[in-house]
């Protein structure tokens, strides 16, 4: 449990989170929480899995319904792909993100 007044670093990745899927009601479940120190436990980094949101966001299917979620994310069989897909979504034309995150700059678009 976090004790120091600071965001925890899943509060920090699930605030990017709301940011780039515009999710907001979505919570920090239990579940959730262990994917995410599962996922740091094996070596990712926050910035990697602030990547695979982006990645994940960039997947139109998905999107559409709706699974996009935290746990979806986070899952081991997930994780790799939806960060280099982060790495390879072009900002522009037809398969653009269907997202207002620029993968660039790493900021939600005005």
């Amino acid at each position: 449990k976090n004790t120091s007044g600071k965001p925890s670093d899943f509060d920090l990745w699930l605030a990017h989170y709301h940011e780039v899927t515009g999710r907001t009601s979505i919570t920090g479940n239990k579940e959730a929480r262990k994917a995410f120190a599962a996922r740091i436990k094996e070596g990712k980094t926050l910035e990697d899995l602030k990547n695979a949101t982006v990645g994940c966001q960039s997947d139109g299917w998905r999107v559409q319904r709706g699974l996009n979620e935290p746990l979806t994310i986070l899952r081991p069989s997930n994780v790799e792909k939806y960060i280099s897909q982060a790495v390879d979504t072009p900002k522009t034309g037809a398969a653009a993100a269907p997202s207002k995150y620029d993968t660039t700059t790493r900021k939600v678009a005005a």
